[in-house]
């Protein structure tokens, strides 16, 4: 299970470098089959949902801390659109800590989703067993869409 401190230490970013990597290999013979489950394994804590803008400022309401600030895989793809997701609660206190965003109010935040284009995603991911990270997901550099491409299933729909 990803934690807290995965994401503010930055360990988070080698976990999501090793999947990608891992990803390659998914449909190699011989290892494919073991790589595809460790993969689905390793995802299964996040309990990935799409969200809308609706649900997204609900969970946002719910916290008791918000902050602001680039999603996590973008400095591992600059290239790739940047977008800025939302931290709730103990991982909004790290992740200001570490440097690695702002504190937010409720009503900041959720401009934010706003502003999320309609074509991208919104997923609300678990860290530290509760959901605390909201994402405008980018289809083509996220770990999660790049496993559903390749037909391992990791992100709940509702």
């Amino acid at each position: 299970m990803a934690t807290i401190d995965d994401y503010t230490s930055g360990r988070i970013l080698k976990l999501i470098q090793r999947s990608l990597f891992l990803l390659r290999l998914a449909h190699t013979p011989g290892v494919g089959p073991f790589v595809r489950r460790a993969l689905t394994k390793g995802m299964a804590p996040f309990a990935l949902r799409v969200i809308d803008k609706s649900k997204a400022a609900a969970h946002i309401r719910e916290a008791a801390t918000c902050a602001i600030g680039p999603r996590v895989c973008y400095a591992l793809h600059p290239e790739s659109v940047f977008t800025e997701s939302i931290f709730l609660d103990e991982l909004a206190d790290g992740m200001v800590r570490a440097g690695h965003a702002r504190y937010a109010t409720p009503e900041e935040a959720i401009n934010v989703v706003r502003a999320y284009s309609n074509r991208r995603p919104i997923i609300v991911a678990n860290v530290s067993g509760t959901p605390r990270e909201i994402c405008s997901s980018s289809t083509k550099w996220c770990v999660a869409w790049n496993m559903e491409r390749r037909g391992l299933k990791c992100v709940i729909r509702q």
